[in-house]
């Protein structure tokens, strides 16, 4: 067992400013894939929260913190399944506020909808239970209609085998597209954070993986009629980024804005005895068949 762990932390500023606040990870997990949400003028972010002491080696779980004006508080879990969830998109629709996590795991891309917002959460509506290994799924507006994307992992051990998706909402289900796969490529495929509007122009963010998983952010220009393309207008790599806290930071794979602020996760590498721990912990009980479902 390594002494150097692999960690994330969710770093968080005002988009005119240049330093990130690195926020306190809870006792027994890492946060990562932070996305923004306003509610009654608070501003929460959802996060994933991978847990040390669930299942065989960790898993992830949803969670959320409420921040304001540098003040922040302890993280809360939400969202829990007896398989991994990350990649909280969150969102309004109509009088209801939505999660759609990645739960690859499942073979499904579903919503829940908040219940009393923002600690009680019920599985509501399955868009698509085909089965694939659909992740990260993102989605956008389009000329009056709700479009996606999704990363389909369709091999997990092998290159160019991983595809970005384009599917379109029609009745409550997931319609793809008759032009996928958009890309194969690691260097931009896999979605990062919610599409944003500039004016009009419409920008993807992805994660540039070629190399490593999560190595850096890509923003894309996109535009889907007559047909898809995308040019790349930003990257975001460690060396683009100053905190207020000294980390061995080694990659960044989520970048979320929200009106005067801009949230990410840090990839980092560094020795952790509570994780150390847990992992310990776990190879105990896994061993006995004793370890937390």
């Amino acid at each position: 067992m390594h002494i150097q762990q692999i960690q994330y932390h969710v770093a968080i500023k005002k988009r005119k400013e240049s330093k990130y606040q690195v926020l306190n990870n809870p006792d027994n997990a890492w946060a990562a894939d932070p996305f923004l949400f306003s509610y009654k003028g608070e501003m929460y972010i959802f996060a994933e929260i991978w847990k040390y002491n669930l299942g065989e080696k960790g898993r992830g779980v949803i969670g959320f913190c409420k921040y304001s004006e540098g003040k922040v508080t302890e993280w809360t879990e939400v969202i829990r399944e007896s398989y991994h969830l990350s990649y909280p998109y969150i969102f309004s629709y109509g009088n209801n506020i939505y999660i759609c996590p990645e739960s690859g795991d499942s073979g499904e891309i579903y919503l829940y909808r908040a219940i009393d917002f923002p600690y009680k959460w019920e599985k509501c509506i399955s868009l698509y239970d085909g089965g694939a290994k659909c992740v990260d799924s993102t989605f956008f507006k389009y000329k009056g209609d709700i479009f996606g994307f999704t990363y389909c992992i369709t091999n997990e051990n092998a290159d160019n085998c991983n595809e970005l998706w384009l599917f379109k909402v029609d009745n409550k289900k997931i319609c793809f597209c008759d032009n996928n796969p958009l890309t194969v490529k690691k260097e931009h495929a896999r979605c990062a954070g919610k599409v944003i509007n500039n004016f009009g122009d419409l920008i993807r963010v992805s994660q540039d993986c070629d190399g490593g998983y999560g190595l850096g952010v890509v923003l894309n220009t996109f535009s889907i009629d007559p047909e898809y393309n995308e040019t790349v207008i930003k990257t975001i790599y460690p060396k683009d980024i100053i905190l207020n806290k000294k980390y061995r930071v080694i990659g960044v794979h989520t970048y979320n804005v929200l009106n005067d602020y801009e949230v990410i996760d840090i990839k980092t590498k560094e020795v952790s005895i509570r994780m150390l721990w847990y992992r310990l912990e776990n190879r105990v009980k896994r061993r006995f068949g004793d370890y937390e479902k």
